[in-house]
């Protein structure tokens, strides 16, 4: 696969809105953002369509959606209408994937675990040393979320699960930079609240 393909673009910029989107569902239900009537169920809906066409592009790239996702069900994340939405179809895209042999079930399974695993044991420290600041920005990094789909693009040499992980995030964190600056929040203060996106526990 050449390093600019059209896989990857597509992959690349679909994370990217995703990442957006998703932050964005979660501003309109947890921290105050309003725009037009409805704003927060289309926000849900875009998300649900950028999400399930990741999931059908690629095995290793429905790997990492599906793994997070229901990482996010698992650990009961997806608390509102347009996260529901979200969820539930990129679920339902993914078992149609994986009904056709379009799903990466090892990887699937490993980031699910990994997801499961780190996510219980950042929990355990963020409570049990919350006052220890440096500790604090570090676990905000979320470097697990980084590590698992890394990990599956070394494992299948292919750069996808990367890219897809890469520009979701930076979707995310462009958009909760740029709302953390619009309400004077900090960013640590603004990404403890329980949000459905790349950017949480």
């Amino acid at each position: 696969m050449m390093f600019l393909s059209t896989e990857l673009v597509l992959v690349s910029a679909l994370s990217l809105v995703t990442g957006v989107v998703s932050k964005t569902s979660d501003l309109f239900n947890d921290d105050g953002l309003t725009s037009f009537p409805r704003a927060s169920e289309l926000s849900g809906l875009l998300w649900a369509l950028t999400g399930a066409l990741l999931i059908a592009i690629d095995p290793a790239v429905a790997a990492v959606w599906l793994a997070t996702v229901l990482y996010w069900f698992l650990r009961r994340k997806l608390d509102h209408f347009n996260h529901a939405v979200a969820g539930v179809t990129m679920c339902a895209t993914g078992l149609f994937a994986a009904d056709r042999g379009n799903v990466h079930l090892g990887g699937f399974l490993a980031l699910f675990a990994w997801l499961t695993a780190s996510g219980y044991a950042n929990t355990w420290l963020k409570e049990k040393y919350a006052a220890r600041v440096r500790l604090q920005k570090f676990l905000r990094l979320r470097l697990r979320y980084y590590a698992g789909p890394l990990a599956l693009a070394v494992y299948c040499a292919d750069i996808l699960p990367a890219a897809t992980i890469l520009c979701g995030m930076l979707g995310t964190e462009a958009v909760t930079i740029l709302w953390s600056r619009k309400t004077s929040r900090s960013v640590i203060d603004f990404t403890g609240t329980p949000a459905p996106t790349l950017a949480r526990d």
